[in-house]
């Protein structure tokens, strides 16, 4: 088959920039955004942007100068942002993942490996989890995704029901399907992201557990309670969306809320706290926050 072209914008710049990064490309017909923190420079982030049809390069350097400017005035950390643009096959693209796409062990149980390591397990309970990187968020690398798999190690038990909002690539909710979770739903407003989620979790054989979604946070109603809900999300929109997240609790439920920048944590603890949730720990990596909560 012959291989698809890919065009690539890389943009390195404080990791303080991740969010309104985020936001800034809903606007544009990108497929797919990938974050990932500059291994020589750990407060630094690399955002990767794909597009199946060449962008328009410099009115996007523009629109940035001037938002940084903006965000830059508003406090936010100096010093801008690199930007650069390559093209490139599909099927390159692929090959260069694997240069740093390893093998990582998360908790006691978990495992998250990509196809081509071909991961033995190293003892009976292990359960692994095979994800190649795509142009959906979450893989395992980062830290908030990583944090959401840590809870589900720890909390998911056979049977229970998990929700993740946001679901981004699906291997939260893949992972809770695969620990023994029972009726498992996810649901993210990006169309790719679920693609992608669907097809993760055929790899993984946990299809006929899991069930992903499309649909925002504005369209999303709380129709039942959840023994475990996981929402990597901005901390604005948790704090926005705080009354619908807690109708998905009932009494005995676990909360995990992550994708907290570390200058956002005390308003979200707040928040939630100030509605008569608990927070039984708090998760920091980096600059990046986490919180695990019950009624």
């Amino acid at each position: 088959m012959e291989d698809q072209y890919l065009y690539t914008i890389t943009i390195t710049t404080h990791m303080q920039y991740e969010t309104p990064l985020e936001v800034f490309f809903e606007g544009y017909p990108s497929s797919g955004i990938v974050f990932q923190i500059d291994c020589d420079h750990p407060d630094k982030i690399i955002c990767s942007v794909y597009f199946d049809t060449e962008p328009d390069i410099a009115h996007i350097r523009l629109a940035l100068k001037q938002l940084f400017e903006e965000l830059e005035a508003d406090g936010l950390p100096e010093g801008g942002f690199e930007l650069t643009s390559s093209i490139s096959g599909r099927n390159e693209w692929l090959e260069s993942w694997k240069v740093h796409f390893k093998t990582m062990k998360i908790g006691k149980r978990l495992v998250v490996t990509p196809s081509w390591e071909n991961y033995k397990k190293s003892k009976p309970d292990e359960i692994v989890i095979t994800c190649d990187p795509g142009m959906a968020f979450g893989t395992g690398q980062h830290p908030t995704t990583r944090f959401c798999l840590e809870v589900l190690d720890e909390y998911v038990r056979s049977g229970c029901s998990v929700l993740d909002m946001g679901c981004g690539s699906g291997i939260l909710a893949v992972a809770a399907s695969a620990l023994g979770a029972g009726d498992v739903y996810g649901f993210d407003n990006d169309p790719v992201a679920i693609e992608f989620a669907e097809e993760l979790s055929r790899t993984n054989n946990t299809a006929a557990g899991v069930h992903f979604y499309l649909s925002d946070l504005d369209q999303f109603k709380p129709e039942r309670k959840y023994d475990i809900v996981v929402a990597n999300l901005f901390a604005e929109l948790l704090v926005q969306y705080k009354d619908t997240i807690i109708q998905l609790l009932h009494k005995d439920s676990i909360l995990a809320l992550t994708g907290i920048l570390y200058t956002r944590m005390e308003m979200v603890s707040r928040e939630f706290t100030d509605c008569g949730l608990t927070v039984i720990r708090a998760y920091q990596e980096n600059e990046w926050r986490g919180l695990l909560l019950k009624p």
